[in-house]
């Protein structure tokens, strides 16, 4: 079975939803780390002799990616292109934007908008990802990241995927001040808008169709809103398995949301700090079930997060804080399918910094347990009344707490939500508070990796392509002997872009 994790960098998120194929511990010892792995049976194809790598075959006439062939039909090309000027990331399979031929300035001195445009596009077209080395890439217009679909079911193998680099200072996209349509709240335009087109069956192919975003990431970089532009959102990322946003601070103190779009069906944000904005996420749309992971909002001027997906959002080591009278989390039903807007929050904070509001309101299902709220008046206060008294003096621990609302008409049925505990039905909701001190320093920092989280540009990573090891990662070459070699002398171990046939 192929797992879809084709061109992924290394995650960072430590919990029971965590990408498979990201990091192996092996024995609390050896830490594998993978960039462009995907896992498989052994193929019987045997390497012909003449044989010559094939030539994309590509048509004009639609957005398709074209047919790979070769060394894996319907899978990766592997051959690295000669043009681009920085060959060592090259043959790891990344795309440096500050090398040849795109040179993009990260010295901030320069638009980069062109530059990095023509980087997201090659990289998504080989099959690379996209790399900032340290710095600061100043753009004025959106940077589209559009995954196309394949006619062999789904772009998944052809994602965009964009990293910044972890040695030193994490890179930083800066949209520079009151750049053009960037200026209306009222028609909000992206910054980066990452999306998936239409595969025909559900939208266009030039329109975007969320649940075919596979693997796409925007990974360890910064963005910055300047002045003047009070309609920017900095991140629109909706997605599906394998999709989302990692290890960023976005700062949007001069716009209007931080991150727009959830991404589930096995996609997640996580590790990510909005500054300022009317909204800190804004996850009205989003893909089933999505989930975030140790998310800090703060001073939203509106709202810090809203949800109104299909299933439950979990929301785990959420940190907000706000001088918003609030509700700061709003969940919201949706007129077209009852069972969307509901809300789990766990190990999460809240804080009220002007006493005497709301901290939450939903509409459908809410579950909470072990949240730590302060400064409101209600923690708990949704349209069908349900309540949940607060303390705006103090912190109150939410131990447990769970209300399911009977949900308007739809098509002729009304469904609830009841509560359950050990397969009894109760009548009522669950409340469990209590006053404590402030919550532990952990909190968040429990459900994410360290800094120390180690990549292929930590000290004492090895590559299995290096001389010492001499895997080549052809799908041919027998290599498990080489990367057995490898984790028997290293604790980090690093496998660039390639197919590894093990025996």
């Amino acid at each position: 079975m192929k797992l879809p994790f084709i061109i992924s960098s290394v995650g960072r998120m430590r919990s029971p939803r965590n990408r498979q194929g990201s990091c192996v511990d092996v024995a609390a010892r050896f830490t594998m780390l993978f960039l462009g792995l995907s896992v498989s049976p052994c193929h019987a194809a045997e390497k012909k002799l003449g044989a010559q790598p094939t030539v994309l075959a590509t048509s004009d006439s639609d957005y398709f990616n074209p047919t790979v062939s070769y060394p894996v039909r319907g899978g990766l090309n592997l051959e690295i292109p000669r043009e681009l000027g920085n060959r060592m990331l090259a043959e790891l399979g990344l795309v440096d934007v500050t090398a040849a031929p795109f040179r993009a300035d990260p010295t901030g001195g320069n638009d980069a908008t062109r530059a990095i445009q023509a980087a997201v596009n090659f990289a998504r077209d080989h099959q690379m990802v996209c790399f900032f080395p340290s710095g600061t890439y100043r753009i004025s217009e959106t940077i589209e990241c559009i995954q196309n679909p394949s006619r062999q079911g789904g772009g998944m193998f052809w994602p965009c995927v964009l990293q910044g680099s972890r040695r030193g200072t994490r890179p930083k996209i800066v949209l520079t001040a009151r750049s053009a349509g960037f200026n209306n709240p009222a028609q909000p335009k992206r910054v980066i808008y990452v999306w998936a087109r239409g595969a025909g069956k559900e939208a266009p192919a030039t329109a975007e169709q969320a649940n075919i975003l596979f693997n796409s990431m925007f990974l360890n970089l910064d963005i910055t809103v300047e002045e003047g532009n009070p309609g920017a959102v900095a991140l629109r990322m909706e997605g599906a398995q394998g999709s989302g946003a990692q290890d960023c601070v976005i700062d949007v103190t001069h716009g209007h949301t931080g991150l727009e779009g959830g991404c589930g069906s096995g996609g997640s944000h996580a590790g990510i700090t909005v500054i300022g904005g009317r909204i800190g996420m804004d996850l009205t749309q989003s893909r089933p079930a999505p989930t975030v992971t140790g998310v800090t909002l703060i001073n939203q001027t509106e709202t810090a997060l809203r949800y109104r997906g299909i299933e439950a959002l979990c929301a785990i080591g959420l940190k907000i804080s706000s001088k918003a009278r609030g509700p700061l989390i709003v969940g919201t039903a949706n007129e077209r399918n009852p069972l969307c807007g509901q809300i789990s929050l766990l190990d999460s904070q809240i804080d009220l910094q002007t006493p005497g509001g709301v901290a939450i309101s939903s509409a459908s299902a809410l579950y909470l347990r072990n949240v730590f709220v302060r400064g409101a008046a209600r923690i708990v206060n949704s349209p069908d009344g349900a309540q949940l008294a607060g303390d705006p003096e103090q912190w109150l621990r939410v131990a447990e707490y769970a209300h399911g609302p009977v949900l308007p008409e739809f098509k002729g049925y009304r469904f609830a939500a009841p509560v359950y505990i050990d397969g009894q039905r109760l009548e009522q909701d669950v409340m469990a508070t209590e006053s404590v001190g402030p919550p532990p320093v952990d909190l968040q920092a429990r459900h994410l990796w360290g800094e120390d989280f180690p990549s292929y540009e930590s000290a004492g990573a090895v590559s299995v392509k290096s001389p010492r090891y001499g895997a080549k990662g052809d799908s041919f070459t027998d290599d498990t002997e080489a990367i057995q070699r490898a984790i028997d002398e290293h604790e980090i171990v690093y496998l660039p872009k390639g197919y590894y046939r093990l025996t």
